[in-house]
């Protein structure tokens, strides 16, 4: 079990601390709890598992809510795309958020760096790529 001694040992005590508050506020979570007061949220969250700590601070069924509402998110963002190669981004993209989320907040920095710079850049890259073995193609033609 988690202690604070090293970096991994304190991940799973904040991973202990969100199962904890999951278990005692199942329904309002400790955020129902606490009046979503952000210093006494830090008593029950713990602020390093993505998923964990949106279920330890908002309950189950608001916390299904919000997982409906990123998972129906990212299901109309594929839909948009239609070359394929964007799409095999996209869904490694979507890999490394959920990945990202077992270990640290991602509804932050981390989402905001994933999905405003990292995915943007590779899309260039490849659709400049895409562009350049075209003109190759046409100009074999």
């Amino acid at each position: 079990y988690g202690n604070s001694e090293s970096s991994f040992g304190m991940r799973l005590f904040a991973i202990q601390k969100d199962i904890a508050t999951i278990l005692k506020f199942p329904i309002v979570g400790a955020g129902g709890h606490v009046g979503f007061d952000y210093l006494a949220l830090n008593q029950y969250v713990g602020w390093h598992c993505e998923w964990l700590d949106i279920i330890a601070e908002f309950g189950i069924p608001l916390s299904a809510l919000v997982f409906y509402v990123i998972i129906k998110s990212l299901k109309e963002l594929y839909t948009f795309i239609v070359i394929p190669s964007q799409k095999s981004v996209f869904l490694i993209m979507a890999m490394c958020l959920f990945l990202m989320g077992i270990c640290d907040p991602v509804m932050a920095r981390n989402m905001l760096l994933t999905l405003f710079v990292v995915y943007p850049c590779v899309y260039k890259v490849i659709e400049y790529k895409e562009t350049k073995n075209e003109e190759i193609i046409n100009d074999n033609l």
